[in-house]
């Protein structure tokens, strides 16, 4: 039995993760979006003695549940949550461009994380020279933004939220990361002031929360 996308809506969920942004930002903002009432459930090390009791096929975090399913993987949870709420765009078509541009982003965001997350050393080393690179990768995204207002056109999909999140931590990196772009910098500026956007980005559930775990060599919070 195939169910269209609004006949189960999302209720009596929960989602944990770290306290911090990392890959639980995107699904935190898409459950703000579209006013989905949740429960954040913070994880410390002690997620490590229980998380074989969870019931969950492949633990990890995030982990979300709903009445219907208990899933892992970041990228998944995004994309059931996009399907459930139509931020998947209006056809396989556009789908599949959603697709593509998750994937840019997911590239974008895995050179950061490998830069936090190197050694004290290195990430002094190679700060100048990420930062210009990744001021370099953002001109693509600049060309796509040059005639849209988000990255399909005038309605948010879900893959602005790892966006906007991967742009305002480059921003706290590097001040002037988006001097360069200016349909970039203006796209950030408009993604924040939609309306449910501007009341999470300036909830304590994203300012001062920190960006990255512990362990990592540069972190920071908004």
């Amino acid at each position: 039995l195939l169910l269209n996308r609004a006949d189960m809506p999302l209720e009596n969920v929960r989602l944990g993760y770290w306290p911090i942004r990392g890959l639980g930002e995107a699904i935190r903002m898409a459950l703000e979006y579209k006013g989905i009432p949740y429960t954040f459930e913070p994880q410390d090390p002690s997620w490590f003695e229980k998380k074989q009791t969870m019931g969950l096929d492949f633990p990890n975090l995030p982990y979300f549940f709903d009445d219907r399913v208990k899933l892992t993987q970041s990228k998944a949870i995004l994309r059931y949550i996009a399907r459930k709420t139509n931020l998947y765009g209006a056809d396989d078509f556009e789908a599949a461009e959603i697709d593509m541009i998750s994937g840019v982003i997911e590239d974008l965001h895995f050179r950061f994380a490998l830069q936090c997350y190197s050694s004290k050393e290195d990430f002094k080393a190679n700060r100048e020279k990420y930062v210009e690179s990744a001021k370099t990768s953002l001109k693509d995204l600049d060309r796509r933004l040059s005639n849209r207002k988000f990255l399909m056109g005038d309605n948010i999909t879900f893959v602005d939220f790892p966006l906007w999140s991967l742009l305002d931590m480059l921003c706290i990196l590097e001040k002037t990361m988006l001097d360069d772009c200016p349909n970039v910098k203006r796209y950030f500026a408009d993604f924040m002031a939609v309306p449910q956007m501007k009341a999470y980005i300036e909830s304590d559930k994203c300012t001062g929360v920190l960006m990255n775990g512990a362990i990592a060599s540069f972190n920071g919070a908004r």
